[in-house]
């Protein structure tokens, strides 16, 4: 029998959207700066996110 290890996976499902995140936000053209205050988060967090860090949503919203 096969062990499912949800951390694992929930890792590489984390990495799977910090990269398609990333793919998004570039082919928009926008920088991260630009991204930020556009969706009014702030940028360390969407640089964050980007790189598959584990967050919370409350983190990075700005006002």
């Amino acid at each position: 029998m096969v062990e499912n290890n949800s951390e694992e996976d929930a890792g590489s499902a984390r990495w799977v959207l910090a990269c398609e995140l990333r793919r998004l936000r570039e082919s928009s053209g926008r920088s991260l700066a630009q991204l930020a205050d556009e969706a009014n988060y702030d940028r360390t967090y969407l640089h964050r996110l980007e790189n598959g860090e584990r967050l919370s949503l409350k983190e990075g919203r700005l006002g």
